[in-house]
């Protein structure tokens, strides 16, 4: 099994995609086994971290491993313009 981890942010940035998606979460990881997080962080890229405590909200998920020979890659950062302008594409 895999673990989701769902969380919704006091951040600018968390706020832009909940309201582009009018959802109360913003942000979605893996948890791995040594309970550390991959995923895409602004400013960082797709990367392992820890845990952070500061989030408004969070649920955890166990779903079927279906992607358990998938390769964990971490990426460099990318230009956050995407995620401002879904907001525009959305609301707009």
């Amino acid at each position: 099994m895999l673990t989701l981890r769902f969380s919704g942010g006091r951040g600018l940035d968390a706020q832009v995609v909940k309201l582009a998606t009018w959802s109360w979460c913003s942000h979605v990881d893996f948890v791995l086994p040594d309970g550390r997080l991959l995923g895409a962080v602004p400013g960082r890229g797709v990367c392992i971290r820890d845990v952070e405590l500061d989030d408004a909200r969070v649920e955890c998920y166990a779903v079927p491993a279906l992607l358990s020979d998938a390769p964990v890659t971490v990426a460099p950062p990318q230009h956050p313009g995407p995620i401002v302008g879904l907001a525009f594409l959305v609301h707009g």
